[in-house]
C-alpha cells in the first residue's frame, strides 16, 4: 500500500509480506547484474532515465547550485523517509558523475551552455563589480524568471544601485519544468525590498465576456494576484464548448462553425494542444507522416518546429501547436484539442518525479496550479471565440474538469455543441 511508505516503513513491509508469502530473499550481485541487464535491453527504461538525469542536471544549474548543495537538500527534503533517502542516493551515484563529466567536457572544448554565462556573469559582477552604472534595469516576461538569472539581475542592481522595474503576468507562468519560480513573481517583496505595484487591467485582445471567464477560472486559485481586467470588446459567445463523437469530428465541427461566422472574410485560427501528440489523438493514421489528408481537413508537419499546418474549406491555412508554443502569439480563433479527463489530458495527470521536487522551483498546494495557468494562457489567445474540443460525454475519462468548471459556472456566455443523437 502507498500509505506503507507515508510511514517510511515501505521496504521493511515489502520484505515482511514477501517472506510471509513463502518467498525467499536472496541478495545476489550475479543476479542483480542480471536484473539490470534485462532492464538495459529495452531502451525504454534507459530513455526514461536518462530524461529524468538530463532535466535533473538542467534544473541544478538553472537554480545555481552545486552538486553538494543537492545532497544538503536531498537530506533534508528526505529525513526520515528511509525509501526515498535510499532512492535519491542511488540517483546522485550516477547523475553527479555525468555532471562533472559535462562540465569537463565543455570545459575541454572552451565552450560554455546557457545557464553557464547566467551563472558566470553573475558571480564576475560580484566579486570584480561592473564598468557600466546603469540606472535603470528593465526585465520583460517576469513570470518566467529563474533563480539564477534572478541572481544576475540581483548582482547588478547591487553594484550601480540600478532601480529595479519588471513587466509580466503571474496568471501566465507556465515554465516550471524549465526552471522558473512564480513566487519571485507573486512575493516580489520578499526578493526586492520595498516596491511599487501597477498594474494593466485593459486587454484589446479579448471581449470583456471572455475577460470574464477567464478571470474567474484563474484566480480560483487564491495564490494568482487579483487583477481587475477590463475591455471595449463584447462577443455574446465567446466560448464554444464541443462535446463530439470523437476529436477529428469535434475539430472539424469548430472549425466548420468558425468558417460560418466569417462569411468568406479571412482570418487566422490557431489549434492548440497540451501536447504536441494531441493533433495525433484526433488524426492517428498522421502519426509518423509527414502529410495526411481525410478529404474534409488536410494536415502537413513542420519536422523543425513540430508545428502543423492544417487546410479546411471555408478557413485556408490553420496552425496546430502546443499551448507553450503559442504563449506570446494570438489569433481571430482558437481550438483547444483533448480537453479529456486522463493522464495525458488537459489538465495533464503525469506526476514530477520527487527527486525533481528538490530544485522545481516553489509551486502553490492548489490542484493543477500550472496546469491552470496554461489552460488560462491557451483560451486567451483569441481575438473572437475559443472552441473546446473534449469529446463525448461517455467516451474515455470523460470531459476535462476544466471544462466541467466552466460549465458548472456557465453565466450565460458559453455555448455547446453535443454529440447529435
Amino acid at each position: 500500500y502507498s500509505w506503507w511508505n507515508k510511514d517510511h516503513d515501505l521496504l521493511n513491509r515489502l520484505r515482511a509480506l514477501l517472506e510471509a508469502n513463502g518467498v525467499e530473499i536472496v541478495e545476489d550481485e550475479k543476479m542483480l547484474a542480471d536484473v539490470y541487464g534485462r532492464l538495459g535491453s529495452d531502451d525504454r527504461y534507459l530513455r526514461s532515465v536518462a530524461s529524468l538525469v538530463s532535466t535533473f542536471l538542467s534544473l541544478a544549474k538553472a537554480n545555481n547550485v552545486s552538486m553538494a548543495e543537492v545532497a544538503d537538500r536531498g537530506r533534508e527534503a528526505y529525513r526520515g523517509d528511509g525509501y526515498m533517502w535510499h532512492r535519491f542516493e542511488l540517483f546522485m551515484t550516477f547523475a553527479e558523475p555525468i555532471m562533472g563529466l559535462y562540465q569537463q567536457t565543455l570545459a575541454d572544448k572552451g565552450q560554455v551552455d546557457f545557464d553557464d554565462m547566467i551563472n558566470a556573469a553573475a558571480a564576475k559582477i560580484e566579486s570584480e563589480g561592473i564598468g557600466e552604472r546603469f540606472t535603470h534595469i528593465i526585465v520583460d516576461e517576469y513570470q518566467d524568471i529563474s533563480k539564477s538569472r534572478f541572481g544576475l539581475i540581483k548582482a547588478i542592481r547591487n553594484a550601480c544601485g540600478a532601480r529595479l522595474m519588471c513587466v509580466g503576468d503571474d496568471w501566465q507562468s507556465i515554465y516550471r519544468f524549465a526552471g522558473s519560480d512564480v513566487s519571485l513573481f507573486t512575493d516580489f517583496g520578499k526578493f526586492v525590498g520595498y516596491h511599487e505595484t501597477m498594474k494593466i487591467e485593459r486587454t484589446y485582445r479579448n471581449s470583456q465576456e471572455l475577460v470574464d471567464i477567464a478571470s474567474a477560472f484563474i484566480e480560483r486559485n487564491p495564490s494568482q494576484i487579483h487583477k481587475e481586467m477590463r475591455s471595449d470588446k463584447h462577443e455574446d459567445m465567446p466560448v464554444v464548448m464541443c462535446f463530439d463523437g470523437d476529436m477529428a469530428s469535434g475539430l472539424e465541427r469548430s472549425l466548420a462553425s468558425i468558417a460560418r461566422d466569417r462569411e468568406g472574410k479571412a482570418g487566422s485560427v490557431l489549434v492548440l494542444g497540451r501536447h504536441n501528440f494531441d493533433i495525433e489523438t484526433a488524426y492517428p493514421d498522421f502519426k509518423g507522416e509527414d502529410a495526411y489528408s481525410n478529404g474534409r481537413v488536410s494536415l502537413k508537419r513542420d519536422r523543425r518546429t513540430g508545428d502543423v499546418r492544417m487546410t479546411f474549406p471555408g478557413i485556408g491555412d490553420a496552425t496546430f501547436m502546443s499551448v507553450h508554443r503559442a504563449k506570446g502569439l494570438e489569433a481571430d480563433d482558437v481550438v483547444v484539442l483533448n480537453l479529456t479527463n486522463g493522464m495525458y489530458g488537459f489538465p495533464n495527470r503525469v506526476e514530477d518525479d520527487p527527486i525533481l521536487g528538490i530544485l522545481l522551483g516553489s509551486d502553490d498546494a492548489f490542484e493543477f496550479a500550472e496546469e491552470r495557468r496554461l489552460f488560462y494562457v491557451a483560451i486567451t489567445r483569441t481575438r473572437n471565440d475559443t472552441y473546446l474540443v473534449s469529446g463525448s460525454m461517455e467516451s474515455g475519462g470523460g470531459p476535462s474538469p476544466f471544462v466541467e468548471e466552466l460549465k458548472k459556472g456557465e453565466s450565460g456566455h458559453i455555448g455547446i455543441f453535443q454529440r447529435e443523437g
